[in-house]
C-alpha cells in the first residue's frame, strides 16, 4: 500500500453513481419466486434475478448472488469470521482465524474483478459476504482484545493489514467503519504504542483506506485529533537523527491528503476544505511537510524508490492543504516552491508519479499570484518544458504542465512574455496536434492560448500565423463537451468574430 492507493482503488471501484441499494432479502425473494413460479433451476433463478435488478438500476454490491443467498453460515468468509470472534483475545488462535480470513481475500484478489455470467465477482461476493458476517467488527474488536491484554505492536499488525482489505474491497464495508468504533480505536492504538514508527505507519495507511470517498470516516479521525497527531509524530521525526522512515511518511502524508480531499459525493457537503484550512494554519501543516520535503531531498543523488514514494506522497499532501491564497504564500515565502522545482528536476524522467505529485502541488500553488512570479523568476517555464520533452507522449503528465503554465499566465503579462521567450508558443500548439483524442489536454491547451492572448494582444498574430485558429476549432468539434466554452473564449480573444462557429 503506497502513495498510488487512492488511484488504484479509484481504478478498480470507480466513484459510485447513485441507486436504489438491493437488499438480500429482495435478491433472495426474487431467486425464490423464479424457482418456485417459473420453475427454473437455481442457476437459471439468480441470472434471471441479475438482469432483472440490473436493468431496474439497482445496486447490488451487497448482494451475494447465489441460490443460497442470505444462508451464509458455511460460507469460508463466515467461518473465518465466527473463528475470529471465537479466538477472544487468545493470540495464537487469533493468528490461525487471520490466516484463514486472509486465504479467502487472498483467492478472491488472485480471481480478479472480471464478472461471471451472474454479473459478481469473486471480490464482490467476499465483501458481501463479509458486510453481512460483520467482518471487519469482528477483526476490530479483536485488536481491541489484543491491546488489552497488553499484545507487542507486530502482533496488531495482521489485523490492521486485514481491516484495510476488507475496506478496500468495498466502500459499504468503509460505511461500517465508524460504526464499529474504528476511528476511536485508531486514536486509542496511536496513543499507546508512539515510538514505534513502523506501526505507526501500518495504521496510517489503514486510516487513509478508510477515508477514500468516506466522509463520516475523516470527520471522525479529524475531530479526535489523528491529523494532528501524526503533523506532531512527523516534526518530532524530522528533527531526531535518524529522520522519519518512509513508510511512515506514505501513510501519514496519505491520511492528510484524505481528510483534506472531498471525494465523497453522498453527503450533501464536505468538512474537507476546512480541515485544509485548520491542519495548515492552526497546526502548520505546511510547514512541517516542506521540513520534511527538504530533509528528504537533502540527501542528494539518485533517490531509492522508497524515498521517490515519500517525495510523491508529501507532494500530494501539500497540495491538497494549500487551501487559500494565504496558504499559498506562506507555504512559498518560506521556499516551498522552490523545493518543490528542485523535486521536479531530480524526479523527472525517473518517476512519473512523483513528477505528476510536484505539477499537481505547482498548480494549486500557482493559485497565488506571488507563487507565479516566484515559479517565473526561477526559470518555471523553461524546466517545465524540460520534464515536458522528457515525458512526451504521457498524457497525464502534460496536462498538469498545461494546467500551471495556464494558471502562471493568467492576468501575469510579464510572465506571458517569459513564456514565449522560453517557447511554450510552439509547445502548446505541438502538443494539441499531437494528442487529438484527450479532452483533458485539449482544454487546457485552449485555456493557456487564451490567457496568453487576452493582455499581451501583439500575440494574436504570431498565433494564428502558426495555425492555432484551426487547431482549436478541431478541438471544439472533437471535444464540444470539454472544449466549445474554452475554445471559444480563444478564439474570441485570438480577435476573431466567429469565435463561436
Amino acid at each position: 500500500y503506497s502513495i498510488s492507493l487512492h488511484y488504484t482503488m479509484a481504478q478498480r471501484w470507480p466513484a459510485p453513481k447513485t441507486k436504489p441499494k438491493l437488499s438480500q432479502e429482495e435478491f433472495d425473494d426474487a431467486v425464490r419466486t423464479n424457482i418456485e413460479d417459473f420453475d427454473m433451476s437455481p442457476e437459471e433463478a439468480v441470472k434471471s434475478a441479475v438482469d432483472e435488478f440490473n436493468l431496474q438500476g439497482y445496486d447490488m454490491t451487497c448482494v451475494v448472488r447465489t441460490a443460497a443467498g442470505g444462508d451464509l453460515a458455511r460460507h469460508p468468509v463466515s467461518l473465518a469470521t465466527q473463528a475470529i470472534t471465537d479466538a477472544g483475545g487468545d493470540a495464537d488462535a487469533l493468528a490461525a482465524a487471520y490466516a484463514q480470513l486472509s486465504e479467502q481475500l487472498d483467492a478472491a484478489e488472485a480471481a480478479g474483478a472480471p464478472a461471471g455470467k451472474d454479473g459478481s465477482s469473486p471480490i464482490q461476493e467476499v465483501s458481501a459476504v463479509a458486510l453481512k458476517s460483520s467482518t471487519l467488527a469482528a477483526v476490530l474488536d479483536s485488536v481491541r482484545k489484543l491491546k488489552e491484554g497488553n499484545a507487542e505492536p507486530s502482533v496488531l499488525k495482521a489485523p490492521l493489514v486485514l481491516a484495510r482489505r476488507l475496506m478496500a474491497f468495498s466502500l459499504d464495508i468503509r460505511d461500517t467503519f465508524d460504526d464499529v468504533r474504528g476511528p476511536a480505536l485508531v486514536i486509542e492504538l496511536f496513543d499507546a504504542h508512539p515510538s514505534d514508527l513502523e506501526f505507526q505507519a501500518e495504521l496510517a495507511t489503514t486510516s487513509e483506506c478508510a477515508c477514500f470517498r468516506e466522509e463520516q470516516n475523516k470527520e471522525q479521525l479529524m475531530e479526535r485529533g489523528y491529523g494532528e497527531r501524526l503533523l506532531r509524530l512527523l516534526q518530532q521525526h524530522t528533527a531526531s537523527t535518524s529522520g522519519v522512515p518512509d513508510p511512515l511518511v506514505v501513510g501519514a502524508c496519505g491520511v492528510l491528503r484524505s481528510l483534506t480531499t472531498a471525494d465523497d459525493d453522498r453527503p450533501p457537503s464536505s468538512k474537507a476544505f476546512m480541515n485544509a484550512r485548520v491542519l495548515a494554519r492552526q497546526h502548520q501543516a505546511l510547514s512541517v511537510l516542506l521540513t520534511l520535503l527538504k530533509a528528504k531531498l537533502g540527501a542528494g543523488g539518485v533517490p531509492e524508490p522508497s524515498q521517490v514514494e515519500a517525495l510523491a506522497a508529501i507532494l500530494a499532501a501539500v497540495r491538497q492543504l494549500a487551501a487559500n491564497e494565504e496558504i499559498c504564500k506562506d507555504f512559498s515565502d518560506a521556499g516551498g516552491v522552490v523545493a518543490i522545482l528542485k523535486c521536479l528536476a531530480t524526479m523527472e524522467g525517473r518517476s512519473r508519479e512523483a513528477v505528476r505529485c510536484a505539477l499537481g502541488a505547482l498548480r494549486q500553488l500557482t493559485h497565488s499570484d506571488g507563487t507565479k512570479r516566484l515559479l517565473s523568476e526561477q526559470d518555471g517555464a523553461e524546466l517545465l518544458l524540460r520534464c515536458a520533452a522528457l515525458h512526451e507522449g504521457e498524457e497525464d503528465v502534460i496536462e498538469p504542465i498545461l494546467g500551471v503554465l495556464a494558471n502562471m499566465t493568467l492576468r501575469q503579462p510579464e510572465i506571458v512574455e517569459r513564456c514565449v521567450s522560453s517557447g511554450v508558443i510552439d509547445w502548446v500548439l505541438a502538443v494539441m496536434a499531437a494528442a487529438p483524442a484527450s479532452a483533458l489536454v485539449q482544454r487546457q491547451a485552449c485555456i493557456l492560448v487564451r490567457n496568453m492572448v487576452v493582455r499581451n494582444t501583439e500575440l494574436r498574430p504570431v498565433y494564428l500565423g502558426k495555425g492555432a485558429e484551426a487547431i482549436i476549432r478541431a478541438a471544439k468539434k472533437a471535444h464540444p463537451k470539454s472544449c466549445t466554452d474554452v475554445g471559444s473564449a480563444a478564439l474570441r480573444d485570438l480577435g476573431l468574430d466567429n469565435y463561436n462557429a
